[in-house]
């Protein structure tokens, strides 16, 4: 029973997913990066010129596989997604079926991520959402329950340090679930399983954050610090305070968005607080690093609230439990239940599956089935670099407003960044134009120092503060 379900919620996935897939700019960042890395040109963006402007190592390492195996790089980006997504939602019915709960409690955690739009297209935009979700979930699922008792130290430090090269802030994450195994788990003779599973976090992310400072002399990727604030800014109010509404406002409209999923996770905490606080706590140390840093960088630019979207997998677990307990007697369960109630009780789970297909492809766009969207100014960059490809060679430099698609259309030209992702100098030296901005940094006198051969815009934001950096410095009527 609960694997019909899981197939036809997996089947709902497959149509809404590839229904409306928009891979975003910075998404194609991470194909350049990968690209380079599979022609052998090193982990660059620019070649010759290393800095880290993608904040996930392992998907672009698992994109320049998929690159060097010689597969198109937009669909295996799209492949890989939808793997992710898949794989989730057989995580989450294998925990839900060994450990017997309410079919209709399965139900609720299957149809949370298979069900939710914000989710469902954040992991979709070509970024290591998806992946960290997963990652995320498995270390969950692996932590607390019986069968962990059985699961191997290594098992679970590989998923910690694979977590830490999928996004920096996991290091928070990793830090407080071993906070919560001190608490927790350190009683009868597990006390050395512990600290092994410490010491291979501890080593994985030592050994990731010496190779960032070896190749590119820093500690975090150079993305992050182009969007993040000074430390010692936070100090100062009138940067802290808008920064922090921003920030809430992002995380509000989140829960909007998601509402019924977190209502009900809610619920279930309530109940674990009551019947199972170790996995309340363990919950608790799980969502709130990455909540925590979604309010401290002010949210993000990107739609569908892709840094919190990774949480959704994990509240599907206390939703459930609040279902299930809810339920009590597990009248929906199938060993309980007859034959005949439960095959007439899985005619109708895949049943409205396949309403909810027809209903999904109903509310589609008109366009072919399948077909990618893109943002209103990704074919602008597409038809720019189609146009200048013959006539850039490698020494030519462009600047661009936005630098992903232009910058995968274009592989071999030099791009400058005006945010400051892919540019050090920038990053570090740079201005946040608001408190709250999170596009980057900028630093126009910088810029016109590059004299770039071309500039790219889509938006009219940039005219008057690069013309009067370029009337303070006097250029020649050439330049001009």
């Amino acid at each position: 029973m609960l694997t019909l379900l899981a197939a036809s919620f997996s089947i709902l996935l497959l149509f809404y997913a590839y229904g409306r897939i928009q891979l975003v700019d910075d998404a194609y960042i991470f194909l350049r990066y990968a690209h380079n890395l599979a022609r052998g040109d090193g982990y660059v963006y620019n070649a010759g010129a290393p800095v880290e402007g993608t904040t996930s190592v392992l998907w672009t390492l698992s994109l320049a596989a998929a690159d060097r195996l010689g597969l198109p790089l937009e669909r295996a980006t799209e492949a890989l997604s939808l793997a992710a997504e898949l794989a989730i939602l057989a995580c989450l019915w294998l925990k839900l079926y060994r450990e017997r709960f309410a079919l209709a409690a399965a139900t609720v955690a299957l149809a949370a991520p298979a069900l939710s739009q914000p989710w469902r297209l954040a992991i979709m935009m070509g970024l290591e959402t998806g992946l960290y979700a997963l990652l995320l979930l498995a270390l969950l699922l692996a932590l607390p329950w019986r069968s962990s008792q059985r699961l191997r130290t290594l098992g679970l430090g590989a998923i910690g340090a694979l977590l830490f090269l999928t996004r920096p802030e996991a290091a928070l994450t990793l830090a407080l679930v071993l906070l919560w195994l001190v608490v927790f788990r350190t009683g009868r003779g597990r006390g050395a399983r512990v600290l092994g599973l410490a010491l291979i976090w501890v080593t994985a992310i030592a050994a990731v954050t010496t190779w960032r400072l070896l190749a590119f002399g820093e500690v975090v990727p150079n993305s992050v610090i182009a969007k993040s604030v000074p430390l010692g800014s936070l100090l100062d109010q009138a940067a802290l305070w808008p920064r922090l509404r921003a920030g809430f406002d992002y995380l509000r409209d989140w829960a909007a968005a998601s509402w019924p999923q977190l209502a009900l996770a809610l619920a279930g905490l309530l109940v674990l607080l009551r019947q199972n606080r170790a996995l309340a706590g363990l919950l608790v140390a799980m969502i709130a690093p990455t909540a925590v840093v979604a309010v401290v960088n002010a949210g993000d630019w990107m739609p569908y609230y892709r840094l919190l979207a990774p949480l959704l997998p994990l509240a599907a677990v206390p939703g459930a439990i609040a279902v299930h307990a809810a339920l009590g007697s597990r009248w929906l369960d199938q060993r309980r239940a007859g034959a005949r109630a439960a095959a007439l009780l899985g005619a109708l789970v895949v049943g409205a599956s396949a309403l909810a297909c027809v209903a999904a492809f109903a509310r589609l766009e008109p366009r072919r089935a399948f077909d990618r969207s893109s943002g209103p100014y990704m074919p602008c960059y597409t038809a720019v670099g189609e146009a200048l490809a013959p006539y850039l060679g490698p020494s030519a430099l462009i600047a661009p407003e936005s630098i992903g698609k232009i910058g995968y259309i274009l592989p071999d030209t030099r791009v400058h960044d005006f945010f400051g992702l892919v540019d050090a100098h920038i990053a570090h030296y740079g201005q946040m134009p608001f408190p709250e901005f999170t596009f980057g940094r900028f630093d126009y006198r910088y810029t016109i120092d590059q004299r770039p051969d071309l500039f790219v815009f889509h938006s009219p934001y940039h005219f008057a503060s690069l013309n009067a950096c370029l009337l303070y410095t006097s250029p020649s009527p050439r330049d001009r």
